[in-house]
């Protein structure tokens, strides 16, 4: 990676920003001897005009508006004179701090003592008779920066990509580092796009051990979702689990049965008999038998079982196929059963007993409307081309948003 650049200037206006995920490209006019202005591109929450910053970054050459300068980190200066420190430090965004005290601070930290500050809060405690007022100037620090491209400044080193900062800051707002440095393992539950490496990655820089409690809470629960998912259940025995927590953690037993009970209180993990289900997948399970209790929600005409058979064979004849009798038998349950399930191996012939279904439903019920989903893009397309009918993925149906890893179609909006 290129080394890189360090800018000070003023935004003089904002060309363009996206309120979803902060992408902003404005202008940005530099203090030096040329006043140059340039166009900048990032990820800000609240970029603003006529104020001055110390930007990071690289110029890049966009192959459509040319050059820009890509920012990486950018930070509100801090003033370094004697006088304007003790000038800023009395000003409003301190509560509570007057002239004397910020001088009584500058006087014992020296001229870059706010430097030091935001570098290390915990510096102010050396400073006598200032306790009752270490937080106000916290927290008039903080304001000061941009809480995203604080925590971006924080992150960026983990290899944490700017997707995830986002839905970070769109989680937590303001408290987003404070939460995530005081439990960075808190985002695998209660933020969408977090596992426990990445979290796991976060809370190492941060100096969490093997052994730290939230860590292994975390763990607990990761490995008992890795496991149903591995398997294709919604729940793992808890035998099992506790075989595989502790051979990955190193824990005892006992261990083990004082962390599922934390996760059981917090309903992490849900328990019924000795099967253990992560909560999603218990939810899911449950919401899932509520909903086939009312299904269908509009029923159609029963088909003859002996008109259905004549059906079959003149679909044989028509597309030169014979079927035989399992294959028959999946053919009948869909018009015998609200809902079916067809499993099989490849090559046993799934996909043509569907061209079958399909071309039979249409004969049956000329009026309804047939779609076909598939889990992806490729299966989806061939699925169309086997069987004419429309066909989508799963996600597309459902109008999935990845930003918000939300759905378009759900129960107050069903598809039509």
């Amino acid at each position: 990676m290129d080394e890189l650049v360090t800018l000070n200037g003023k935004v003089k206006y904002i060309v363009y920003h996206n309120e979803d995920n902060f992408y902003t490209v404005a202008k940005f006019k530099m203090n030096d001897l040329l006043e140059k202005t340039i166009t900048i591109t990032g990820y800000f929450q609240d970029l603003k005009k006529n104020t001055t910053y110390n930007i990071q970054g690289q110029y890049i050459e966009h192959p459509q508006y040319g050059m820009q300068f890509q920012v990486e980190s950018i930070n509100i200066p801090l003033p370094d004179e004697r006088e304007g420190m003790i000038h800023y430090l009395s000003g409003v965004q301190f509560a509570g701090i007057g002239k004397k005290t910020a001088e009584k601070i500058v006087d014992a930290l020296g001229e870059d003592a706010l430097s030091k500050i935001r570098e290390d809060y915990h510096i102010l405690e050396t400073v006598k008779g200032l306790s009752e007022h270490i937080q106000a100037i916290k927290e008039g620090l903080r304001s000061e920066d941009d809480d995203l491209q604080e925590l971006h400044q924080f992150l960026m080193i983990n290899g944490i990509g700017m997707r995830n900062i986002i839905r970070l800051n769109r989680t937590y707002g303001k408290e987003a580092l404070s939460k995530i440095k005081e439990n960075p393992y808190r985002v695998i539950e209660e933020c969408d796009g977090f596992g426990f490496a990445t979290a796991d990655k976060i809370g190492r820089s941060l100096g969490f051990q093997d052994d730290d409690p939230k860590r292994l809470y975390a763990l607990l629960v990761t490995i008992a979702m890795d496991q149903c998912v591995s398997m294709g259940d919604s729940y793992i025995e808890q035998d099992e689990l506790c075989s595989v927590f502790m051979k990955k953690s190193g824990c005892t037993e006992e261990d083990f049965l004082q962390l599922l009970q934390e996760t059981l209180m917090k309903r992490s993990l849900v328990k019924e008999d000795n099967r253990i289900y992560p909560v999603t997948q218990f939810d899911a399970e449950r919401a899932i038998a509520q909903y086939f209790m009312s299904y269908p929600m509009e029923g159609l005409e029963p088909v003859d079982a002996k008109t259905l058979s004549e059906y079959i064979t003149a679909l044989e004849k028509d597309l030169s196929i014979t079927y035989d009798e399992i294959q028959k038998k999946a053919i009948r349950t869909l018009f015998d059963e609200e809902v079916m399930i067809m499993t099989g191996g490849p090559g046993t012939g799934k996909t043509t007993v569907v061209k079958a279904m399909v071309d039979l439903f249409r004969m049956f019920y000329p009026g309804s409307e047939v779609v076909c989903v598939a889990p992806t893009g490729r299966a989806a397309k061939r699925l169309s081309e086997l069987t004419g009918a429309k066909a989508a993925t799963i996600h597309s149906l459902l109008q999935w948003d990845l930003e918000t890893n939300t759905f378009g179609k759900n129960r107050e909006e069903p598809i039509a």
